[in-house]
């Protein structure tokens, strides 16, 4: 529909209801503009508005669209939107229709960004030497790539080069809230992007980053450079930075990350976590739980899990691996590097570095401060027979977005069955010479 100037029996409507323009000509209308629908507006900058025909029903209250006590500037706001108390300014913004803004400090875009696509996260060292551009349609198969096989240069090169070009196309001076997105209690809001149907609650501040499509994002959240994909949750007080939160993913409870990655399905409470590649369905929950330059995936992390990444004092440059389906026991401790084999359960404190990759569904157990493993005490417990049949069941992606991850959910895929082999093979040649 196109847009016109302001009559003037509208623009003295407005003045009438305490509106006020820096130049009533740089405001333009769609046909059907009810000027009753606007009080205590100031508008300045090139400034579009849409039509208010419709109620909202908020918490069970009816809500008429149209703007009240706000400050707008360059802005475009689709039809049916409703925005009030807005305590600075909505500045260099393009409102979708059926938004509900509400309570917000200020919302602003302060040139040309990219929306946290681009940001380069130091996974897994901390140094930078692992280090991935985050993107909205980053996959946890894409980023395992780039993170560990930096020893061909030319294809990791080429490969950030494919995520820097992504970002370049999203770099744009003017914010975007696409249609039917909830704004509400919120303080500031800059740089982000907010995809369709999303629902920002009482976060404090946002900064820099996209949120996806029908991702909620709720009290006392405080986030930096990051990528929300689509239906995640970041919630209850949770502080990330320089962090992707992939599809169904969920932190919440106090949960602090940078320099991370959360793929699909994952659910982090409480704890922290630093340079962590999270592959889907980690699971960690307790307070006193940080993971740090570690890899994972079907992972739980018991209460007081803890690694360090600082062995010899030369800073944070290892990194360690725990294959799909491990766990850790109360108050487990590693120091990277370590690579440990999958469905392995580590308990006690483990600071010689072990390598179980040739021995999965064992029990890596601290004995007399020394590592012992316990072949095969992990393959037929009824934990791991629980997790292994829960996974699928636990896959929150909705079946009408497009899943960025490929999870394959079988207990005995190529990769596993290949572990056991070699298992079988250790083993044999173990008992035929026991100093192997």
């Amino acid at each position: 529909m196109e847009y016109r100037n302001l009559l003037e029996y509208e623009i003295a409507q407005l003045e009438a209801t305490g509106c006020t323009a820096t130049n009533w000509n740089t405001v333009s209308v769609k046909d059907g503009f009810n000027p009753s629908c606007y009080i205590r507006v100031n508008f300045s900058g090139n400034v579009r508005l849409g039509n208010t025909r419709e109620l909202f029903v908020r918490n069970g209250v009816p809500v008429r669209s149209g703007i009240y006590d706000a400050t707008i500037h360059n802005c475009e706001i689709g039809d049916n939107v409703h925005i009030s108390k807005i305590g600075e300014a909505i500045a260099n913004y393009r409102i979708g229709d059926n938004c509900y803004i509400a309570n917000v400090n200020a919302m602003f875009a302060t040139g040309a960004s990219s929306f946290g696509n681009g940001c380069e996260v130091n996974v897994m060292s901390e140094t930078g030497a692992r280090s991935l551009y985050i993107y909205e349609s980053l996959t946890s198969q894409i980023a395992y790539l780039t993170v560990m096989y930096r020893h061909n240069e030319a294809f990791t090169t080429r490969i950030k080069a494919f995520a820097k070009e992504y970002s370049d196309r999203q770099r744009c001076a003017t914010g975007l809230i696409e249609s039917n997105v909830t704004i509400a209690g919120c303080g500031t809001i800059a740089d982000t992007i907010v995809r369709t149907g999303a629902c920002i609650e009482g976060a404090t501040r946002l900064v820099d980053g996209t949120v996806g499509r029908d991702c909620k994002v709720g009290d006392n959240v405080i986030a930096s450079h990051f990528i929300m994909a689509s239906q995640a949750r970041v919630d209850s007080g949770s502080t990330i930075e320089r962090v992707f939160v992939g599809q169904a993913s969920s932190l919440a409870n106090g949960f602090i990350a940078h320099d991370s990655l959360f793929f699909a399905n994952c659910a982090c409470e409480c704890g922290e976590a630093c340079a962590v590649f999270a592959g889907p369905h980690t699971v960690s929950m307790h307070k006193s739980t940080l993971l740090i330059g570690g890899m994972f995936s079907f992972f739980n992390a018991g209460s007081g899990t803890n690694e360090s990444n600082h062995l010899y004092k030369l800073g944070p440059v290892h990194h360690g691996i725990m294959e799909r389906g491990c766990k850790t026991a109360s108050n487990a401790y590693i120091t990277w590097p370590a690579h440990i084999g999958p469905f392995t359960l580590v308990a006690g404190s483990h600071t010689s570095h072990p390598d179980t990759t040739e021995l999965p569904y064992s029990y890596l157990m601290e004995r007399k401060g020394k590592s012992l493993l316990i072949p095969a005490a992990n393959l037929k417990t009824s934990g791991t027979i629980r997790d292994i049949l829960k996974w699928g069941k636990r896959d929150r992606r909705s079946s009408d977005i497009e899943r960025l991850d490929l999870i394959n959910y079988d207990a005995l895929n190529p990769l596993i069955t290949w572990r056991v082999y070699q298992a079988i093979n250790t083993l044999d040649r173990c008992e035929a010479d026991p100093e192997y």
